[in-house]
């Protein structure tokens, strides 16, 4: 599941408590921070979005696949427009 992130607050949960890619790129989009954005996973797999994933103008975001493995992101379910 890829839930949005309830409150831009700095820390990376959505309303259940979960880190999630969208709750990740959401914080990282708002922190306007001058240093990296790092965003890494801990899993393994692919991510399907059933919707379009957050814009990011930050140009100091990187996702990263860390050391388990591969991480997909199809955006092959996601709404056309």
């Amino acid at each position: 599941m890829d839930t949005a992130d309830d409150v831009i607050d700095g820390i990376c949960a959505d309303v259940g408590g979960n880190c999630t890619l969208r709750a990740a790129l959401m914080e990282a989009e708002a922190d306007g921070s001058t240093i990296w954005n790092d965003i890494n996973f801990s899993v393994t797999g692919t991510i399907i979005p059933t919707s379009h994933l957050p814009a990011l103008t930050n140009d100091l975001v990187r996702i990263n696949g860390g050391t388990l493995g591969n991480i997909t992101v199809d955006g092959s379910s996601s709404p056309s427009g």
